[in-house]
């Protein structure tokens, strides 16, 4: 949260030092920098694409979810995590599970392998995807 607060006075500081000395249209583009700059942190999971095939197997030992999630951004993002609600066969929920990964780089693809530890689960949901840039 600090880190939030710190980017939003510095980015602040920046439009009002530039709005200050500047013509019009120099603060048009600066108010449009500050708005991307607000975008990208608050909102930067519009930036991933996740992948239409899921693939659940299991190795002997325990399940995956597997899949990929690009970054179409142009700037890295700092933390991604996918979870995944399970089901056993009478559909109750019985638990979450999730993988994450850090710095993602712009176009990059991540591969994510979602553990199942429970023999239970019967079927699996996507309910979250999270993306933070700090």
């Amino acid at each position: 949260m600090k880190k939030v607060r710190v980017s939003l006075i510095f980015a602040l500081i920046m439009f009002l030092t530039i709005a200050c000395s500047a013509p019009g249209d120099t603060i048009n583009k600066a108010m449009k920098l500050a708005e991307l700059q607000y975008e990208q942190q608050h909102h930067p999971v519009q930036y991933l694409e996740v992948s239409d095939k899921l693939t659940w197997s299991h190795d002997g030992f325990m399940g995956h979810i597997t899949g990929t999630i690009k970054n179409t951004a142009t700037f890295a993002i700092d933390y991604v995590e996918v979870e995944f609600a399970e089901f056993d066969k009478d559909g109750n929920q019985i638990g979450t599970t999730f993988d994450n990964m850090t710095d993602l780089q712009p176009g990059a693809t991540w591969k994510f392998d979602v553990p199942i530890f429970d023999d239970d689960v019967e079927k699996v949901k996507l309910i979250n995807i999270d993306a933070t840039v700090y």
